[in-house]
């Protein structure tokens, strides 16, 4: 049983001991013969080329197989290297969108702060708070930089907040969206005035405002400037998107939508004016 199990195998090192002794005759009568086929060469070659088709069949996948061991090392190598490439270019281009961003925020900033006389401070946003009670930014600037309790903030087109709590390099600002914020404003279209207030993740709404009076959606709104205003006159505040009366029927419900949200900048402009100045 033991002869008979291991003859195939046998019988395979023959062949390929015979193919291998035919090559070398070939090779030799090629040689001799100056590259002209001899009649004995093409009949060895009749007769070897079926067998040698057959073996290369059997063969052909192992050298495969030991071919692509000998380069895997080197198809690793350059998988590995554009891996890391499409990272620095996924990067790259955050890193242009993100200044495309900046950039954008500053020309808006610049162009608001040509619009007055007054001495702003533009930088940059260095944390965002917001909770039920608390809806704020903190900016890395504070009264080092020339700021002080009160200062108005501004960012896109408009106002929104103002500094609550200055320290020396840093300063916490009260966003327009908290509940704790009002501002006083002025209809520019119609001259009515009203209060604007925040409610948290709710639009800020105008209130004060009398049922008869002229407030329509799309009128913009600015700070009134009244004496003894948190804020000087002028400011781009909101427009406004919804108008209704309220169920007492004697006053109007505005809703207002922020010309900025803060929460989404890198910069804001504080503008370096208090109540008192």
């Amino acid at each position: 049983m033991v002869i008979f199990r291991r003859r195939p195998v046998l019988r395979r090192r023959i062949l390929l001991i015979l193919l291998v002794s035919v090559a070398v005759v070939l090779i030799t009568m090629e040689f001799n013969s100056g590259g002209e086929p001899s009649s004995l060469r093409k009949a060895l070659l009749t007769v070897v080329e079926p067998v040698e088709s057959a073996v290369g069949t059997v063969t052909r996948p192992i050298g495969r197989f030991i071919s692509g061991l000998i380069h895997s090392g080197d198809l690793k190598a350059e998988n590995d290297l554009l891996t890391k490439r499409v990272e620095e270019l996924e990067k790259e281009q955050a890193d242009a969108a993100r200044l495309e961003r900046e950039n954008d925020e500053l020309r808006e900033l610049t162009k608001l702060q040509n619009q007055d006389d007054f001495a702003y401070l533009t930088t940059r946003v260095s944390g965002v708070r917001v909770s039920n009670t608390d809806w704020s930014i903190e900016i890395d600037s504070g009264t080092e930089n020339g700021i002080s309790d009160g200062n108005p903030v501004l960012a896109g087109q408009g106002l929104v907040g103002r500094v609550t709590d200055a320290t020396s390099n840093r300063s916490k600002v009260m966003l327009l969206s908290d509940p704790q914020f009002s501002v006083t404003v002025r209809d520019e279209r119609s001259g009515v005035t009203g209060v604007v207030t925040g409610r948290a993740e709710d639009p800020p709404r105008l209130e004060l405002v009398e049922a008869s009076a002229d407030v329509q959606e799309g009128d913009l709104l600015t700070t009134s400037g009244f004496e003894g205003s948190s804020f000087p006159a002028g400011i781009p505040v909101g427009s406004v998107v919804a108008v209704r009366t309220d169920d007492s029927g004697l006053t109007l419900r505005i809703e207002v939508e922020p010309f900025a949200d803060a929460t989404r900048r890198e910069y804001v402009s504080v503008l370096l004016w208090t109540p008192s100045a």
